[in-house]
């Protein structure tokens, strides 16, 4: 049968080259209409929402945060699988959604809705941060400084070396190329209050009155917006 075939177009050499110019032509028609691009948006079908609870063992997170979190998420449709990891002061929850979702974006505008309605405890840092993986947000480049005089960093050397990060990252940001920027290995701003037992027996000040004043006085709230690219948001800190 195929020899048959091949034998018929051997056969017939005008009519073999007219349909191999024709495919080369609608080759060449077809790649001028079709979208071409190198790097297309594509949403993944996976979403990752991440707490912070510093100071918290594992075992406290886990009860915690990530069981609030989960039972939180598990309500929402759409959902093909929940698995979430556990280490010391952080979790995360990676969500498998079911394929061939028609509402896609809807199902992760809850999921988003649902971590950051969760009931957590008032040390968990900031709000659960939720990731949608496209492929258009895929890192392109890392980057990476190093003290090159300093085996083991100080904080002093840690400090150092994050203001040049902090001065680089303000500088990419400006580029109308670069669409975001993630950072890790960072140095968390800290500030510690140290009491002294003596005084605090001298003036009868208990300590959980010392605590208690120091969080009604701290005061972070809201404030908006900068209408701006991605909006940052603005915050009072007190």
């Amino acid at each position: 049968m195929i020899s048959r075939f091949i034998e018929f177009f051997v056969n017939r050499h005008l009519l073999t080259n007219m349909l191999f110019v024709s495919v080369i032509i609608g080759g060449l028609f077809s790649w001028q209409e079709i979208k071409k691009e190198e790097r297309p948006d594509i949403t993944y079908d996976f979403v990752r929402v991440t707490a912070s609870y510093p100071g918290a063992t594992a075992e406290e997170v886990e009860h915690f945060v990530t069981r609030e979190l989960e039972e939180e998420l598990k309500s929402v449709d759409g959902i093909h699988r929940i698995y979430s990891s556990v280490s010391r002061g952080a979790t995360t929850i990676s969500i498998e959604l079911e394929k061939d979702l028609a509402n896609k974006n809807e199902v992760i505008t809850e999921l988003r809705n649902a971590a950051l309605s969760t009931s957590l405890p008032a040390e968990v840092r900031d709000k659960p941060s939720v990731r949608v993986f496209k492929s258009s947000k895929k890192a392109i480049i890392d980057i990476a400084l190093i003290h090159t005089k300093a085996h083991l960093l100080t904080n002093k050397q840690r400090q150092e070396i994050q203001r040049y990060a902090t001065v680089l990252e303000l500088q990419l940001t400006n580029l109308p190329e670069i669409n975001s920027i993630n950072r890790s290995g960072y140095l968390q701003e800290e500030l510690q209050i140290n009491v002294d037992p003596k005084q605090l027996v001298r003036y009868q000040i208990p300590l959980s009155q010392v605590i208690r004043e120091i969080k009604n006085n701290h005061i972070r709230q809201p404030a908006g917006h900068i209408e701006v690219k991605d909006e940052p948001s603005v915050t009072i800190n007190a």
